[in-house]
């Protein structure tokens, strides 16, 4: 007998049927996120046909020789390709990124970074996507190393950037970074509550958050990738309430413990 088959032979009935709930529960979860994630993915499919029907359309106007563009209308035509354009660059990286995350075949580069330096780049990206949003990112000028992929945490802040842009509830959202032992701690303010307690859901559950349906299927993937890089580089997220103040949702990102630099 095997030393698998010796340990199943060791429980008790109840504890084995209570370890058949508990692989039933796992696999309905699996089979439930599957399916969601399906429904996400055909819906995105759909706007990839709708943004390339427009593209399609506007290339056919302007190249129909029967009829005379004068400039304003071809520079409405353009303006819409330009975008269209843009929409099916930006579902089509989501879609590549999604898949591979769920595949498992994201692979990442830990080393040590500073994490001022992403801090910073993240926040100048961003301002340039948003300029109207006041994001405002605080953090000490020293201290220790993060163990990250550079490139990858900074694309999951981009991508959370562009999630709480959609979904802020002010215009002033504040990113106060701090050095706890072992971890910098990453604590966002000025975002939608609603919004916090999903991205914590989507970060710690398998199945469909309950509150999801207020974000767009853009919005839905995007987090699904921060979720999946956080998780691959250990970086933990909580929702953090507040006696008399408004929550907060926190980054814990790894810390070399034997590394120091300053920027």
């Amino acid at each position: 007998m095997s030393q698998e088959n010796s340990k199943q032979a060791d429980l008790s009935h109840d504890e084995l049927l209570q370890q058949n709930r508990d692989l039933h529960q796992e696999v309905e979860a699996i089979h439930q996120q599957s399916v969601y994630l399906l429904g996400v993915y055909a819906e995105t499919s759909r706007k990839l046909q709708i943004y390339s029907a427009s593209i399609k359309a506007a290339v056919s106007s302007l190249l129909n020789h029967d009829i005379f563009w004068d400039g304003a209308n071809q520079y409405e035509f353009l303006t819409t390709i330009n975008a269209s354009v843009s929409q099916v660059s930006d579902l089509t990286i989501l879609l590549t990124l999604a898949f591979r995350a769920e595949a498992g075949s994201l692979t990442l580069n830990l080393e040590p970074q500073m994490l001022q330096e992403i801090l910073s780049i993240a926040q100048v990206n961003a301002l340039n996507k948003f300029p109207e949003l006041a994001l405002n990112v605080s953090y000490p000028t020293d201290g220790k190393m993060v163990l990250v992929d550079y490139e990858y945490f900074t694309k999951a802040l981009l991508l959370l950037f562009e999630v709480i842009y959609a979904g802020r509830s002010s215009r002033d959202v504040r990113i106060a970074a701090s050095e706890d032992a072992a971890v910098w701690l990453l604590d966002f303010s000025g975002i939608n509550t609603q919004l916090m307690k999903t991205i914590e859901q989507m970060y710690n559950s398998k199945t469909k958050p309950a509150s999801i349906d207020f974000l767009s299927t853009e919005n839905i993937l995007r987090l699904h990738i921060v979720c999946a890089v956080l998780h691959l580089q250990g970086i933990s997220v909580k929702v953090m309430d507040r006696p008399d103040q408004l929550p907060i949702i926190r980054l814990c990102v790894p810390a070399m413990a034997n590394l120091s630099g300053s920027v």
